[in-house]
């Protein structure tokens, strides 16, 4: 009987183990919203994400303050990175600027972080807008990222090397971590929408 109760406590174990980790996963996911109480809270923390992110890339890379300054538009988001032995991916939050009107939409996002490597870490992301209508769309439709647009995607460096941009049409995208710079990974099933509760 010794064997069947072996297995029994390596079945119990493992089981012990995937419950725990989808647990710490849940858990980081769900950090990755804006902090507050009140509307008015999260909009203010979604704002002190974004100038906080802004100062962190112009001092790694000063020449996307120009690129970003020129462009019809821009969004910064936040969110947590995960990757376990048994699943990946990135919940995150941000905000996308009309650099024309002024105005800012509030949005929501999946796996624009995802694939950077193991463990957990806030990865902080900018979209560069080259193009007013791409912007729109977005805007109006939501964006998701199949398969074949990835592929077609053009991979370049910035800053002399520092960091790298993912180019699709009529955008580009850059991702850091909190303490530097740094962009890998897959993008496809990336997911952008609007944020009911803060528009």
């Amino acid at each position: 009987m010794a064997p069947l109760r072996n297995q029994t406590m390596f079945t119990s174990n493992k089981l012990g183990l995937i419950v725990v980790i989808v647990a710490i996963t849940a858990t980081l996911t769900a950090c990755a919203a804006p902090r507050g109480g009140t509307r008015d809270e999260k909009v203010a923390d979604v704002h002190r994400m974004r100038s906080e992110t802004l100062n962190l890339v112009y001092a790694q890379v000063p020449e996307l303050k120009d690129v970003i300054a020129e462009a019809p538009g821009y969004g910064v988001f936040s969110g947590i990175s995960t990757h376990t032995i048994i699943m990946s991916g990135s919940n995150a939050y941000g905000v996308i600027r009309d650099n024309t009107t002024g105005s800012d939409t509030y949005m929501r996002a999946l796996k624009l972080g995802a694939g950077l490597g193991a463990g957990a870490q806030t990865v902080r992301v900018i979209v560069v807008f080259h193009s007013a209508q791409t912007m729109k769309d977005i805007l109006d439709h939501g964006w998701s990222l199949t398969g074949r647009a990835e592929a077609a995607a053009k991979v370049g460096s910035v800053g002399g090397g520092k960091a790298m941009v993912i180019s699709l049409p009529g955008l580009s995208i850059y991702r850091f971590t909190q303490t530097g710079v740094m962009v890998g990974g897959a993008l496809e099933g990336a997911k952008v929408w609007k944020d009911t509760e803060l528009n």
